[in-house]
């Protein structure tokens, strides 16, 4: 849930300031779950840009 909270608040800075601000805590809490749960690199596709 506190995904999807983050990528709504994240989407309505896009809209009204054109840019996103990610608070550094949001980052490290998501890049803690993320080792607990065993996510590698290659569990991403990275996208042409």
């Amino acid at each position: 849930m506190s995904v999807f909270i983050m990528t709504c608040e994240e989407a309505a800075q896009l809209i009204t300031t054109g840019k996103i601000t990610v608070r550094e805590t949001t980052l490290k809490k998501i890049g803690t779950k993320h080792v607990v749960y065993g996510v590698l690199d290659e569990h991403f596709k990275l996208l042409p840009r």
